[in-house]
């Protein structure tokens, strides 16, 4: 019975997890790869579920970045604009309450006028942490390279 018991709690922990980390970090890329030098930042990411008008992305820097230039935040993947605020090494993107619901998917995340850390030829670890009506949907660390933004289609 103990057995049971045991192996249906780890299954209902198995079933949550899925629920809460349901993102993934598709790719970050750069508007220029020059160490030290100010670039655009792009953050795709794959959510299994919509973001409402109101949800919160927190993007968590590595230290080598320096964040404090950073005035503007935009998306593409949905109407109604994004208020951006930096605390630290953190980046939070706060819809702004307009438009509809973010549907799921690939949905991307502009922040401009980062400064690119000095050594740009190493993984970095970003976490990005996403919240919709003041529940954590989805908190996750991903380890990438940065790449240069292709503009060809702008």
């Amino acid at each position: 019975m103990k057995t049971c018991k045991t192996t249906f709690f780890i299954i209902l922990i198995l079933v949550l997890s899925q629920s809460v980390l349901s993102q993934q970090l598709v790719s970050v890329s750069a508007t220029q790869l020059q160490p030290g030098k100010q670039a655009g930042y792009t953050f795709v990411i794959e959510t299994e579920q919509g973001l409402s008008a109101n949800a919160v992305v927190r993007i968590d820097f590595p230290s080598e970045f320096l964040l404090d230039n950073i005035k503007m935040a935009a998306s593409s993947s949905f109407a109604g604009g994004l208020d951006v605020v930096v605390d630290n090494n953190t980046v939070e993107l706060q819809r702004k309450g307009l438009g509809e619901v973010a549907p799921a998917g690939q949905l991307d995340f502009y922040v401009a006028a980062v400064n690119n850390p000095n050594d740009m030829e190493q993984d970095y670890q970003f976490n990005v942490t996403i919240l919709d009506n003041d529940q954590e949907l989805a908190n996750e660390t991903f380890q990438t390279r940065i790449q240069l933004q292709d503009n060809s289609n702008q």
